[in-house]
């Protein structure tokens, strides 16, 4: 049995259902417990496993933000002292917070720490110091789906959803459509998803006042069955971020046979090598008119030959099954009952 605290807290019917997915997953050699500021400074587990680790250093204002900065460098000595193994999912290259010269030092004092860092995909070096790497993909989110009935696909509707922040560039989309002459041929714009600030909901408004007809907006987070229905009764998912990494938006979408226009990059391509390109298309630059078009056009054309998603390789008991042997893994070199070995990146 190994004793895992996860640096995060469980996900409810508005947030992305990835944390209660993968805790859920793992056996029962594992015995987990989520995050709080006490367990972390005095609890007895054998790992600290950090996911998203920007949370637990940037706060809502100088002060709060400062707090959290000690309470974190207190849980890394606390680790140091008590051999804690350190695990880290890289979810992201950098973070989407704005990071003040006290939290990115904090977070490389974690980052000297780790043993053992996971990525999602294996498209970057995490560029961790002295820690060992593995490749565990994002798990589909097909075990989510209720069993009820849901819309047919609407080849006539494009879709984007997901939380609104400004590297998802949003405005493009609206922008993109506008130019793309897609609405008057029938076929419309959909955008779903809680804006993170009111700059994002100012942005995003306006540019829809400035756009054609044809565009819908809801901007508040929706549960996830309303969220499936959204996705069912579309056809293209089109997310015009200028960066991707990782994306919990992406899987959900295939797993629900949707295909996804993104921004071309290393990560893009492996999704293509593992779905096809019928699935995921890309687009170069900021998204506009023609690529819109272009995209639009080969989702139509591929409509004909476009089979239902495999996705064995990223079911959740396979993978909780990975995570078990991280934990070992880390443990066991932390403790110095493991083998020495070169920092590697495993499949």
């Amino acid at each position: 049995m190994v004793t895992v605290l996860h640096t995060v807290v469980p996900s409810d019917d508005k947030t992305n259902p990835f944390v209660n997915l993968m805790v859920d997953s793992l056996p029962s050699t594992v015995d987990s417990s989520f995050f709080s500021w006490r367990r972390a400074l005095a609890g007895r587990d054998e790992v600290i496993h950090f996911q998203w680790p920007e949370k637990l250093v940037h706060g809502r204002g100088a002060l709060r933000s400062l707090l959290k900065r000690i309470a974190f460098r207190l849980v890394l000595l606390r680790a140091a002292q008590r051999r804690n193994a350190i695990v880290l999912t890289l979810h992201n290259l950098e973070s989407h917070e704005q990071m003040n010269r006290g939290s990115s030092r904090a977070l490389g004092a974690l980052m000297r720490q780790v043993d053992h860092v996971v990525l999602l995909n294996g498209s970057h070096d995490p560029g961790v110091p002295n820690a060992i790497t593995t490749v565990i993909p994002h798990g589909h989110y097909r075990t989510t789906i209720r069993e009820r009935r849901f819309p047919t696909e609407n080849p006539q509707s494009l879709l984007f959803f997901g939380l609104i922040r400004a590297y998802k560039n949003v405005p493009q989309v609206v922008r993109a459509y506008q130019q793309s002459g897609l609405p008057g041929r029938g076929v419309t714009l959909d955008i779903v998803g809680r804006t993170w600030d009111q700059t994002q909901h100012d942005d995003v408004t306006r540019a829809v006042e400035q756009g054609a007809d044809g565009i819908s907006v809801h901007l508040e987070a929706v549960t996830d069955a309303e969220l499936h229905e959204r996705i069912l009764a579309s056809g293209l998912i089109v997310l015009p971020y200028r960066r991707l990494y990782n994306s919990g938006v992406v899987l959900l979408a295939l797993s629900l046979d949707r295909p996804v226009l993104v921004p071309e990059c290393p990560a893009a391509a492996e999704l293509q090598r593992e779905f096809g390109r019928e699935w995921v298309m890309t687009f170069d630059g900021d998204l506009d008119g023609p690529a819109l078009v272009a995209a639009y056009t080969e989702y139509s054309e591929a409509a004909q030959y476009r089979r239902p998603l495999e996705m064995a390789e990223r079911s959740w008991e396979h993978l909780g099954r990975r995570y078990r042997d991280v934990y070992a893994d880390a443990v066991a070199r932390r403790t110095g009952t493991a083998p020495t070995a070169s920092p590697r990146v495993g499949t």
